[in-house]
């Protein structure tokens, strides 16, 4: 058992996997993604000591889908830390030389980003962050919940236009236009304004810091590049050598 206080000030007893969840995540037909998640993250929290900026009944186990992505990701992060002390390894190939990478990451040691007391009163306003566009819309977005990520997931996954899905799962206003024309009006925005969109989503993200540096190893390539930590199967049942 260990007791973790998430980045939002959520806080809480947890265990280890046990074999019950670690069925979940070899079966090939059960549900993947963020329904799995809320397995895992509901089977392995224990009890709750504090609940921080979220409305649940004292005591109570977290409805995980209603919980912002930046503490499900440290939740799951020091479940599988605590299953697991050793390094989490994997591969993934060289974006230049296309070579295999073998590399470990000491779940431990990557750095969190606590929420702010600011980013605290926008969530409790409704979970509002606002932002204005160069033509002085209006936009206001929010923090995605594991919610969000159970209906966008699979889309992000397989939908080759993951920008605009990205930025749908947090859009809550966009000037005067109605819900359902959002998809229409974010194709029409100028390419400045998406990536200032970004820069905001960014700036109130919060949690674990999940791009890593890596290098090839191979002789002919040795670059350098900045990764997203991969989330496989591996990631709970590691494997003993790469």
């Amino acid at each position: 058992m260990s007791v973790i206080t998430c980045p939002s000030g959520l806080s809480g007893e947890i265990r280890k996997m046990k074999l019950k969840e670690g069925k979940k995540i070899g079966d090939k037909r059960s549900e993947k993604g963020t329904y799995l998640a809320d397995q895992v993250l509901s089977g392995c929290w224990v009890r709750t000591e504090d609940r921080g900026i979220y409305d649940f009944p004292p005591g109570a186990v977290p409805d995980w889908s209603k919980i912002l992505v930046g503490d499900r990701m440290y939740a799951m992060i020091r479940i599988r830390a605590l299953t697991h002390p050793q390094p989490y390894g994997f591969r993934l190939p060289c974006r230049y030389c296309g070579k295999p990478i073998a590399w470990e990451v000491d779940l431990g040691e990557l750095p969190v980003v606590a929420m702010t007391e600011e980013q605290k009163a926008c969530y409790a306003n409704d979970n509002q962050f606002r932002a204005t566009l160069s033509d002085g819309r209006d936009v206001v977005y929010k923090l995605p919940t594991g919610g969000d990520q159970n209906r966008f997931g699979p889309m992000l996954q397989d939908d080759n236009d993951r920008m605009l899905l990205s930025i749908l799962m947090r859009l809550k206003k966009l000037g005067d236009a109605h819900p359902n024309d959002f998809r229409r009006e974010l194709d029409e925005l100028d390419m400045g304004d998406v990536v200032a969109l970004f820069d905001e989503f960014e700036k109130n993200d919060f949690g674990v810091e999940t791009g890593i540096e890596v290098a090839c190893g191979s002789i002919t390539c040795g670059a350098q590049q900045k990764v997203e930590l991969p989330f496989g199967e591996s990631f709970f049942s590691p494997r003993k050598s790469l």
